[in-house]
């Protein structure tokens, strides 16, 4: 009001008026002059102007803290259905459709008979069962660097590669396969003091190069791992029925890992859909267990 009463005088006298109200006139007057305002607003925008930068800045660093959490959080639902090493890439852009040639060592794993054993259980008895096997059995592989690249019916399929500072990746697919049977000998006798039914592993490990990359659809992608390497483990660990083992690895994965494990040559085997056989050998334990007798298959 007294700005727009006042038709005479400068802003700053009007200002100083303003600001003597409630102040003696003298003291008034020698802090409000146009001189002191002057400064006092040039001082006011620097500090505004700071107060403003500082905001911004932390305005940034919240944006930023929010994204990565919400980065994490994204990797570990992913984490869950594919490898942790895979959710990382695919979140941080750098998977590719092309794949890349890898050396590995596959690990199949399956259940024998559960086929004909699930069929006189209900469905969610068969989910449950499934789950308690697979809860433990997936720790061990991860605990021995390997990742499991998919689950087939009541089988896996895990994948072990070169990583620093670990073993090489074929003796720690042996350690794993050893340690899963182990697991699976505990599980059963808690099943049989349940009065359940016992379950048989069959598994087989090979060794060689793989093309591990993307697959599918661009609304649909599956990372995986291909090429005769794979098959030759999957056919190799069906052999297990027929031989009466549980562990079988080819002579790729023998020649990787025998001087840290004890093997029993079975001779060259044929498997389905590959021409030329497979020299296969039974995975016994640690070097220097003594071998244990098989049960031949009827």
């Amino acid at each position: 009001a007294d700005v727009a009463r006042s038709s005479t005088g400068t802003s700053w006298d009007i200002v100083a008026r303003i600001g003597s109200r409630d102040r003696p006139a003298g003291l008034a007057r020698a802090r409000l002059t146009r001189e002191s305002m002057t400064a006092a607003l040039k001082e006011a925008r620097r500090d505004v102007f700071a107060l403003a930068g500082l905001a911004g800045l932390f305005n940034i660093l919240g944006i930023i803290l929010i994204i990565r959490r919400e980065l994490g959080n994204v990797r570990a639902r992913l984490g869950r259905f594919v490898n942790k090493e895979v959710a990382e890439t695919v979140v941080d852009g750098g998977i590719r459709l092309d794949g890349r040639l890898c050396d590995v060592s596959i690990l199949f794993t399956d259940l024998r008979g559960f086929t004909a054993f699930s069929e006189h259980l209900p469905p969610a008895e068969v989910m449950r069962l499934l789950n308690d096997y697979f809860e433990p059995m997936v720790g061990i592989i991860e605990s021995h660097g390997g990742w499991v690249d998919k689950f087939i019916g009541d089988g896996m399929l895990a994948v072990f590669a070169e990583k620093r500072g670990l073993p090489a990746h074929a003796v720690r697919a042996a350690a794993c396969a050893l340690e899963l049977r182990e697991c699976l000998a505990r599980l059963n006798v808690e099943r049989r003091q349940g009065g359940e039914t016992a379950l048989r592993l069959g598994a087989a490990i090979n060794s060689g190069s793989v093309i591990a990359g993307t697959v599918g659809a661009k609304s649909r992608l599956d990372f995986t791992v291909i090429g005769d390497t794979v098959n030759v483990a999957s056919r190799l660990e069906g052999l297990n029925a027929r031989l009466g083992t549980d562990l079988l690895v080819t002579q790729a994965t023998y020649q990787r890992t025998h001087e840290a494990f004890a093997y029993e040559d079975l001779g060259e085997m044929t498997v389905r859909g590959h021409d030329t056989p497979v020299r296969t050998y039974r995975l016994i334990g640690r070097v220097g267990a003594r071998v244990a007798r098989r049960t031949p298959a009827p």
